[in-house]
């Protein structure tokens, strides 16, 4: 799957900060640095064994890159923490934030906004704009870009839904998309209404039913391929549709297929019968990183809510997840 991609453009202030007493910052100096860089980077964004020569092909490999002078790390307690890589593509001058990285054990402190400011001052007037390419679900990482003035990027299939998706989690009023030659393209805003397709005319019930007495959801689309009125019956179609989340029966290859274009997913009934299926369930959630919840049609009300509330960015909404749903509905 395509990462995000965002851009920052010449113009943009660049937000400053404090280092925290006992933080610095410094440049790549010498060969043991390259075991710690890989440390910075594990869990990630290389191999758990990775070892110098993935500095080497990560790095120094790179036309145009520097690493005395375009490497960068936060350092504490004698050692590197953090780790940012800005250079300028000789191809076409574009500036490159390259391999941003935290040790497992130093993430969640807020160190990801003083690597996006080094980035910026190392190349801001120098290049045409900077780009970095990212994950779904590095949520943190994102919220830090965002914060330092990075955009995203139109340049793939689905990349407008996965952004909306992470526009109404993070509560953002509203955010600016570029296409990829950095014009305008759309203004995305969050939304306060979830917008479901159901899979099934019985699916599409609970979500007719819900919404008879809240005001935060409403049915967009039906799938259904026997012949329902009113109901599409090109699947491709039903996913293109303009939605938030879909209500399934199990069916975990589509489940995973929607995960992967940036829809949350409800299942109503057993995710899957088979351990294969389980494990690609597993790796969707993990790398896509949107709302996956079991919800009883027998007392749906309060499942969706809570998925709504989660979709909404609400990590304390209760939800049955992926783990809990497979040991709930063997």
């Amino acid at each position: 799957m395509a990462q995000l991609k965002m851009y920052w453009l010449p113009g943009t202030p660049i937000e400053r900060y404090e280092l925290p007493e006992g933080y610095s910052i410094s440049n790549y100096k010498t060969e043991s640095d390259k075991l710690e860089w890989c440390e910075c980077c594990k869990h990630g964004l290389v191999s758990d064994t990775a070892d110098a020569s993935s500095f080497d092909r990560c790095i120094t490999a790179r036309a145009g890159l520097d690493p005395y002078k375009d490497t960068f790390f936060i350092d504490y307690g004698g050692m590197h923490i953090g780790t940012t890589t800005a250079y300028i593509h000789p191809d076409d001058n574009t500036g490159d934030m390259h391999m941003v990285g935290i040790r497992r054990e130093f993430r969640g402190r807020g160190l990801s906004k003083f690597l996006t400011q080094v980035t910026c001052e190392h190349l801001d007037g120098r290049c045409s704009y900077i780009h970095l390419t990212t994950d779904d679900w590095r949520k943190p990482a994102i919220k830090g870009y965002l914060r330092g003035g990075f955009l995203p990027v139109l340049y793939s299939e689905w990349m407008e839904r996965r952004w909306q998706s992470i526009v109404t989690e993070f509560g953002i009023d509203s955010l600016q998309m570029l296409n990829d030659d950095t014009t305008p393209y759309k203004v995305l805003s969050r939304r306060r209404v979830i917008r479901f397709g159901a899979w099934g005319v019985r699916n599409a019930e609970l979500i007719r039913s819900y919404c008879r007495t809240h005001d935060d959801a409403e049915l967009v689309a039906v799938y259904s391929d026997r012949g329902a009125a009113g109901a599409m019956t090109d699947p491709d179609a039903f996913l293109a549709t303009d939605m938030d989340a879909v209500v399934l029966s199990g069916r975990p290859h589509f489940a995973c297929e929607a995960m992967r274009t940036g829809l949350g997913v409800i299942t109503t009934s057993a995710p899957c019968r088979t351990a294969g299926d389980a494990e690609a369930l597993r790796r969707a959630v993990r790398n896509y990183a949107h709302v996956y919840a079991f919800v009883d049609p027998a007392a749906p009300g309060d499942g969706i809510q809570n998925f709504i509330r989660r979709t909404k960015g609400d990590r304390t909404a209760p939800v049955t997840g992926l783990e809990e749903a497979l040991e709930r509905t063997k």
